[in-house]
């Protein structure tokens, strides 16, 4: 068996599914934002998104444990679980958003939009944040190898969601958290400088059509004259943005019959397309990404798969399967009898990477019930606390 054999994915993507749909995740069915039509197939699509960045953050461990290099994996389609489910999270971030300030014509509840942001991705990501600390310091003995301002500017650059290069002079910290906290600071850019111009020119309906395909046009020319992260991110949030667009207006397909299983066979089509490139931060891979996105975001259900109650569960959890992956992987690069028994063969490896992935869901559902959705409720009480004035006593 090759390590890299596409069957592999397939058949552990497939046990989680089945692990997920066991009453072990039943308290995942209790959501903060409740389903609805608009987001059912996205909310589906979530889980495998994140559990398709671990296995690509887990074959990725498998040439970084034995030499040391940290790199893409060689095959095509692991390659484009990591870089094309980012592009697509970045495609779901522009579609809800932008659909926000569509629906309300621009005038967006800033506030507590931005409130709720905070405390939806603050909390869990500064728990993994201060686990990645104290690891690193555990490693370091618990002495200082920097001078204490040094430190001070690292821990404050992670504390607004940006990645250090080191940390007291540990290199890659973040890479405990297998790199994954990077996203973030896109994710912010777009929250602060892009939506508040975009909510502009929500204001009308000819301009949402212009501005999305504008902004589109234009960040595929970017991806074109620049590829690399910083385009591709604009042309992933301008396709979510497009796509919402195109679902206010009423293009969608029926949850079921001839339309479903046609896009559905489309969307298979298209990524199977996908799996033969070897980037995902180029135009043709970007527009394949931006097909699919536009038919699952219109109710493509993938033959029913994205509105499996096991799917949703999965994706209800994600943050937590994203953000946390690191730290699971890197316990088990510091477990030798673990380490033993994956290196065996490539099927072992795959056997294990399994059973982590199974106790990644697990330590994302402790994490949703503890920390994100105690998270929510505290921003939401906040926002309530602000729209009452209740804080207008401290202002001059």
């Amino acid at each position: 068996m090759s390590l890299y054999t596409p069957l592999a994915y397939l058949l552990a993507s497939a046990l989680l599914l089945a692990f997920a749909a066991t009453p072990l995740l039943r308290p995942a069915d209790s959501s903060w934002h409740g389903q609805s039509a608009r987001t059912s197939t996205i909310d589906g699509l979530r889980g495998f998104l994140a559990l398709g960045v671990f296995f690509h953050h887990a074959l990725i461990y498998h040439r970084f444990l034995q030499d040391g290099v940290w790199t893409v994996p060689p095959a095509t389609l692991y390659a484009q679980l990591g870089g094309g489910a980012v592009i697509l999270f970045f495609m779901v971030t522009g579609f809800l958003f932008w659909g926000k300030a569509v629906d309300c014509e621009g005038r967006l509840p800033w506030i507590k939009l931005y409130v709720g942001r905070i405390f939806r991705i603050g909390p869990l990501y500064y728990v993994a944040i201060l686990a990645m600390i104290v690891l690193v310091f555990a490693k370091q003995g618990f002495t200082l190898l920097e001078p204490l301002n040094e430190v001070g500017k690292e821990l404050f650059h992670l504390a607004v969601f940006r990645p250090v290069l080191t940390l007291d002079a540990y290199k890659k910290p973040t890479l405990i958290l297998a790199g994954v906290t990077w996203t973030l600071q896109f994710e912010w850019l777009f929250y602060v400088a892009v939506l508040p111009i975009s909510a502009i020119f929500a204001r009308r309906r000819r301009t949402q059509w212009l501005y999305a395909i504008g902004g589109l046009l234009l960040s595929f020319g970017y991806v074109i004259a620049r590829p690399g992260i910083p385009a591709s991110s604009m042309v992933a949030f301008f396709s979510g943005m497009l796509c919402a667009t195109i679902r206010s207006r009423g293009y969608c397909i029926a949850a079921s019959g001839t339309s479903d299983r046609l896009a559905s066979l489309l969307v298979v089509a298209l990524l199977v397309g996908l799996a033969q490139l070897p980037a995902s931060y180029a135009a043709l891979p970007l527009f394949i990404l931006f097909l699919t996105f536009a038919l699952i975001s219109s109710g493509a259900t993938i033959f029913g798969l994205l509105e499996l109650r096991s799917s949703r569960r999965l994706g209800e959890i994600s943050y937590g399967i994203y953000l946390l992956q690191g730290l699971v992987l890197y316990f088990f690069s510091r477990s030798l009898g673990l380490r033993s028994l994956a290196f065996h063969s490539s099927a072992s490896y795959w056997v294990v990477m399994a059973a982590l992935a199974a106790i990644l869901v697990l330590v994302a559902l402790g994490a949703h019930l503890l920390v994100e959705k105690p998270g929510i409720a505290l921003g939401r009480r906040f926002s309530a606390l602000l729209e009452k004035g209740a804080f207008s006593r401290l202002m001059p």
